[in-house]
Formats: C-alpha cells, sequence, structure tokens
C-alpha cells in the first residue's frame, strides 16, 4: 500500500470514530413504534409484547402508537414522513406495498413509495383463512363455491379493508372461482 492511499485510509478512520461513538448511543430516548392499525387488532396485538422486548433489550421506552385506517395506509405514510432516526419504526403487513400500486391504479398519488422503508425482521406469517359462522349451510369448500355460484352477487363477505392482504386475497381467490359475492 501505497503512503497517500495508507494515509487517506488512516483519514477516514479517523474522521468515522465520531459517527462510531455517536451510533453507540441509540437509543438515548423514547422509540416509537407505530402499528398501522386500530388498537385491539392481530398487529396491535403483536406489536405490544415486541415494544416490550424492545424495551428490555434496548434499555429504553418504547411506546406503540395505534395510527389506523385506509388498511394501513395512515400509519405506512406517517412513518414514511418522519424523521428517518431510528426513533420512528413500525409493524407492517403486505399492505404496505400493496397501497402504493393500488392508489396508482385508481389514478391517485402514492401516499408514501417502497424506498422510504428499509424492512429490519419477519415477525410473524398470517395466512388469510376462509371462514364461515359454524351454523351456517356450509360444511366444506364445495358447499360455499355452489351457494355462490347459484346466488351470484348475493351473498356478502368482509374483510379487514379494501385492497389490504385479505382483500385481495379473496377477490383473488373469486376470480380463480369465477364467483361474484359482494
Amino acid at each position: 500500500m501505497r503512503r497517500r492511499e495508507f494515509m487517506t485510509l488512516v483519514a477516514g478512520a479517523a474522521a468515522a470514530g465520531p459517527i462510531i461513538a455517536h451510533a453507540q448511543t441509540y437509543p438515548s430516548r423514547t422509540i416509537t413504534l407505530v402499528v398501522p392499525f386500530a388498537p385491539g387488532g392481530v398487529a396491535d396485538y403483536a406489536a405490544r409484547p415486541l415494544a416490550a422486548h424492545l424495551a428490555d433489550t434496548l434499555g429504553q421506552k418504547v411506546v406503540v402508537e395505534n395510527k389506523g385506517g385506509a388498511g394501513g395506509g395512515i400509519g405506512h405514510a406517517y412513518v414514511a414522513r418522519a424523521e428517518p432516526d431510528g426513533y420512528t419504526i413500525m409493524t407492517a403487513l403486505p399492505s404496505l406495498a400493496v397501497i402504493p400500486e393500488g392508489n396508482r391504479l385508481a389514478g391517485k398519488p402514492a401516499p408514501y413509495e417502497m424506498d422510504q422503508f428499509v424492512p429490519l425482521a419477519r415477525m410473524f406469517a398470517d395466512p388469510p383463512i376462509l371462514a364461515v359462522k359454524n351454523s351456517s349451510p356450509w360444511n366444506s369448500l364445495g358447499d360455499f363455491i355452489a351457494a355462490v355460484k347459484a346466488n351470484p352477487g348475493q351473498i356478502p363477505y368482509g374483510t379487514s379493508g379494501h385492497l389490504g392482504t385479505v382483500h385481495l386475497a379473496m377477490e383473488m381467490f373469486l376470480n380463480a372461482a369465477q364467483l361474484k359475492m359482494v
């Protein structure tokens, strides 16, 4: 290694010292864990023990803040606008990626872009489940499909919200099975 290259390396390392020292002080204040859904739902239920674990591990208070609405879009946009300092973090479901594209398809501006986020960890997997009340006349998927085909547009279904992951999964199922529900 030539002297000039060596001196450049030493100068770079010396300049990085304060940055490294500063990074070691994180976290120095309360962290906000945004749940982009209403309190009491599955995302909130999973976030609260995570917040407690993070607080114990990091030695700093972690506050859960629910920012529900628009299938998670309000909370996602809130975090996208937050200062990128590590003190505002978020739990997210796949709707995080769906909402910007759904808005564009509807001719609306995206409330945020995916490059505003960095995924840190997969917390859990939650596959959508098609379920009916136990007193319903359907005892199998075949029974259910036959009833929907016999009554197109008459049988309603519910999901967690428009363009949410459960809504999209149901729409994909209806499309694949050539069914119409409301």
